[in-house]
């Protein structure tokens, strides 16, 4: 619980190469955490230089994630973000978008039930 502590510690104050090496480090212990896979991915785009993993490389990890996880809707999110700004792939963006305006709405029926 630490390290993600320390995830969040490095997020927050925007020290994203730190928090992908971080990341990196804890994959080697949970290699099929779709979290962190996500979180890589994510960190990935967040970097400032060229120097770091590739684009295709932040798509690997959020298709990986997504395929461990399918309702995962951090993940969903993501790919729908991905395909609709950073490699602009309109009919992929459309399908995880719809993916996750589906799974929303199965959520909240699911909260509803337990309010009502």
């Amino acid at each position: 619980m630490k390290r993600i502590e320390d995830l969040s510690l490095l997020w927050k104050h925007k020290d994203f190469k730190a928090a992908l090496a971080l990341v990196d480090d804890m994959l080697t212990e949970e290699h099929e955490c779709p979290y962190l896979l996500t979180k890589r991915g994510m960190l990935i785009l967040l970097q400032q230089d060229d120097t770091g993993p590739s684009l295709e490389e932040a798509e690997k990890c959020f298709l990986r994630a997504h395929t461990l996880a399918p309702n995962n809707l951090d993940t969903i999110e993501e790919l729908a973000h991905f395909y609709g700004a950073v490699i602009p792939l309109p009919d992929k963006a459309r399908h995880y978008s719809g993916l996750f305006e589906d799974r929303v709405r199965i959520s909240l029926e699911q909260m509803r039930e337990i309010v009502d």
